[in-house]
């Protein structure tokens, strides 16, 4: 082994570890994106349960704060935080999000779920804010059909469901569709570093022959 051989493979050794680091983290993101998403599809179940055996009761009113209260605001809190993180380096649609799903659009909407009226109108903001304003813009083209079809389901429910189905239901509709976008983006991104790593490796076999050639 002379030394353009020596130079030659600790090159190559060391960008091999390094693109073995950068697989096994995106790897991890991946395994850990779909540990969260089997977790949040737990939620939702476990909220179509509750609204099933009758816990829709929401607001206060004397009756305390129900199962289904808690979820739909941790989920509703979580739709948000994911949103943002859709778009990290846009600050100005970042601020919208947070203030159109803030924690004191939630109150309002579940002070005024017993009014007729008040929940109805904000809901249909939230609803058109997140399907039409984020997720139709965010999601792939191919796919911005079944975007809007799920927000006309949900804005249509705001006129004979109450304020606790409706939410259940573009909540779940809303996850869901940010679980397809990340997924989408993270597969892209491993099969982008496989191909890149591939022909690097191609271009490696090709080059240590020709210093070996070289050095004869």
């Amino acid at each position: 082994l002379n030394l353009g051989d020596y130079t030659t493979f600790s090159t190559i050794m060391r960008m091999k570890v390094k693109e073995h680091k950068m697989m096994k983290a995106m790897a991890k993101k991946l395994e850990d994106f779909e540990a969260e998403s089997r977790n949040r599809s737990e939620q939702l179940s476990d909220l179509a349960v509750l609204l099933a055996e009758g816990d829709d009761h929401i607001g206060g009113g004397g009756g305390g704060t129900s199962g289904s209260e808690i979820l739909l605001m941790r989920l509703f809190q979580s739709l948000r935080t994911r949103l943002v993180e859709l778009t990290p380096r846009r600050t100005d649609l970042n601020r919208e999000t947070e203030t159109v799903l803030s924690d004191e659009v939630w109150s309002t909407m579940v002070k005024g779920a017993g009014v007729d009226g008040v929940s109805k109108q904000k809901l249909q903001e939230v609803a058109k804010f997140v399907f039409e304003g984020r997720l139709a813009i965010l999601t792939s083209p191919n796919e911005s059909e079944n975007v809007a079809k799920e927000g006309r389901e949900v804005m249509d429910a705001t006129w004979d469901k109450s304020f606790t189905e409706v939410m259940a239901l573009l909540l779940k509709y809303a996850h869901q569709r940010i679980d397809s976008i990340k997924r989408f983006t993270l597969e892209l991104f491993q099969a982008h570093y496989k191909a890149v790593a591939s022909a690097k490796e191609n271009a490696r076999k090709a080059l240590v022959p020709s210093n070996r050639a070289e050095a004869k």
